[in-house]
């Protein structure tokens, strides 16, 4: 509400208390105070506002009536108090941008002032503002009687200034070095360099470039340049070094800025972490980081992909070791992508929610293995470039299981191959395109079957003993129900697995803990209780769950340890009455998963029923509704699809 606003609204009621006009300004008092003082400095001489005790409230005096009216007809156009920001975010970004841009100290009162909004405000909005800073490798220094000022390295800063110029909701008012105008000539510019050199980018990434260099040219005319030897540049990075120089000298020329050698080594890292994507992807950000000679894989993104692989094995038991495919792909991700790590550089991914609602399961495991990267390189990698991650799991997640989709049989006779071969014969000729093999045995024979690489054993006796594998009875003979006791279980395998796994002593509805720390504790000390886990297993789950939240969104958390932590794969579920708060998100549904060491065979089945169940908004409603055990298993009932 600017000031003609202001003043309108107060001559439409008369009079306006002052808790009313608070709420409407959506300001407390001294605000409050500070942006009627505003308004009526920019109508002195025709009214004025203030307060009368008479009428317990807000009045404004006229003194020229028809200068009020021009002034208030006019009111469309925008004076300073229309620039200034009136979301929490706004004010963070503008407070970002304003610390980051000065190297002297400034006052909380006078940001205040500034800003027409009490202390408490801006003291609330200065703790995102620090956990921004922290992203950043920033800090934010507070003295005594001098204020506050951000201190770091001028590479960190100009990260930072660029991000925000990005993402932020400003008018250009804020962001005068990366005004529309200036962008349109450096993207022209840094567009004919590209082209010239060959270099192709995706446009998020180009757009990201150019205000990058925005944000370069204003600090270097304020004398603000990088330091000589600050960033050593390895090989991956060097090897932009002719791109840099081009871009250079056709900015130099154009906008009449020297930039020195550090600036240039400044801009051969900003390519290095945007010239390697892969342009195939759409413009709407669906795109992964792919180098521009996919042969140039070095040491280290080969290294840390084989970790990552191995991270999602020991936590989740889903074999991608041997999966050369993933593997190519993650470590040509990683090459751009350790670039931005190491220099504290943002991505953006428009496809985000998109990937979390999608594939749950990529997203946890692509957590976990980020995890590998935090190790090495500090803190953990934004959601946006695990999104990223999450992708290339699952196209490897679609790969493996759409191989698996296809059953292994074994058929199990009383007396000789003959009649198991006949029924084998009948059951591939019924079901062949739904199985990969069909192996037969006799009783006798079945102690010497390696399980391992059975999904389902077709017998037509009593076994003598209990098998490891789901077991289906059919006739000797293939008829009707046979039949569809094969098709149940080859259809909602799932589900069956889903039994397995999460035993009803495990299901716990109407939870009525509010906390996460209590929901994993109550959750932890019933698996224990039920089951042989080690006293480390709660810990083992808490120090996953530190490193990121498992929840994603969809009212769903899926907890678990990094490592193996038992002998036996199983699921705890617990229903809370209300949501609870999960690193942000609200969650009603909680899958304690732990995953044996020896744990292979079946549980591709057990997560291909798990991510269906949570890639259906319907399906969990109906879940966290009904809260009933004989639900949960049949919503996971059937494949994973997508």
């Amino acid at each position: 509400m600017n000031s003609s606003e202001l003043a309108t609204y107060i001559l439409q009621n008369g009079t306006v208390d002052a808790k009313t006009l608070m709420a409407r300004l959506g300001l407390k008092e001294r605000a409050m105070r500070s942006r009627i003082q505003h308004a009526n400095d920019s109508l002195a001489g025709c009214a004025r506002i203030a307060f009368s005790r008479s009428h317990g409230g807000y009045e404004i005096a006229v003194y020229d009536e028809e200068a009020l009216k021009v002034r208030l007809q006019d009111g469309n156009r925008a004076d300073r108090l229309d620039y200034l920001p009136s979301t929490p975010k706004e004010r963070v970004d503008y407070l970002l941008h304003n610390l980051l841009a000065r190297d002297s100290w400034i006052k909380l009162d006078d940001i205040a002032s500034m800003l027409c909004v009490s202390r408490a405000t801006i003291s609330n909005d200065l703790k995102d503002v620090q956990r921004v800073l922290d992203e950043y490798g920033l800090a934010l220094e507070k003295r005594p009687r001098y204020g506050m000022r951000v201190t770091g390295e001028e590479i960190d800063r100009r990260n930072c200034l660029a991000a925000i110029a990005v993402n932020t909701t400003l008018s250009s008012e804020h962001l005068r070095p990366v005004t529309s105008d200036i962008l349109e000539r450096l993207s022209a510019s840094v567009y004919k360099v590209l082209e010239c050199e060959g270099v192709k980018i995706n446009p998020f990434a180009h757009h990201n470039l150019i205000v990058y260099i925005a944000v370069t040219l204003s600090r270097i005319r304020e004398g603000r340049v990088l330091e000589a030897g600050l960033t050593p540049l390895d090989e991956s990075i060097a090897r932009e070094r002719g791109v840099a120089v081009a871009l250079a000298r056709r900015i130099g020329k154009e906008f009449g800025v020297c930039m020195p050698e550090p600036e240039i080594e400044g801009m051969c890292i900003q390519l290095a972490s945007k010239r390697l994507f892969n342009t195939q992807g759409g413009d709407d950000g669906s795109h992964l980081d792919e180098p521009a000679d996919s042969t140039e894989i070095d040491n280290e993104a080969w290294k840390l992909s084989n970790e990552m692989v191995e991270t999602v094995w020991r936590a989740f038991r889903f074999d991608f070791r041997s999966d050369i495919e993933l593997i190519m792909s993650l470590a040509r991700h990683l090459m751009p992508l350790t670039v931005r790590l190491r220099y504290r550089m943002t991505i953006e991914n428009a496809i985000l929610h998109d990937i979390k609602k999608r594939f749950p399961l990529a997203y946890s495991m692509a957590i976990d293995a980020s995890g590998v990267l935090s190790e090495h390189f500090g803190p953990m990698p934004s959601e946006e470039e695990i999104g990223y991650i999450a992708l290339l799991f699952a196209l490897a997640i679609e790969r493996k299981t759409s191989g698996l989709m296809r059953k292994r049989v074994l058929v199990v006779c009383p007396t000789g191959k003959g009649s198991a071969q006949l029924l084998a014969l009948q059951i591939r000729h019924r079901f062949g395109d739904q199985l990969n093999s069909i192996d037969t045995c006799d009783v006798n024979e079945l102690d010497h079957i390696d399980l391992s690489k059975i999904d389902y054993v077709l017998t037509t006796v009593a076994l003598p003993c209990t098998l490891n594998v789901p077991v289906v009875h059919v006739s000797n003979f293939l008829d009707t129900k046979s039949s569809e006791d094969i098709r149940i279980a080859i259809n909602e395998g799932g589900a069956s697995e889903a039994m397995r796994r999460i035993p009803p002593e495990l299901f716990f509805p109407h939870l009525a803990t509010r906390t996460r720390e209590d929901a994993l504790e109550f959750l932890c000390a019933r698996a224990r209780a039920c089951m042989n886990l080690s006293r480390d297993f709660p810990a083992a789950v808490g120090q996953r769950e530190a490193m990121a939240a498992t929840s994603f969104g969809n009212l769903v958390a899926l907890p678990h340890a990094f490592d193996d932590t038992a002998d036996h794969t199983f699921a705890a579920v617990g229903i809370t009455d209300n949501p609870i708060d999960w690193g942000g998100k609200p969650v009603r549904l909680i899958f304690l998963i732990c995953v044996a060491n020896d744990a292979v065979n079946g549980l591709n089945g057990f997560y291909r029923a798990l991510s269906k169940l949570l890639t259906n908004k319907e399906s969990l409603q109906r879940v966290v509704s009904d809260m009933r055990f004989e639900t949960l298993l049949e919503e996971m009932k059937g494949d994973y699809i997508g």
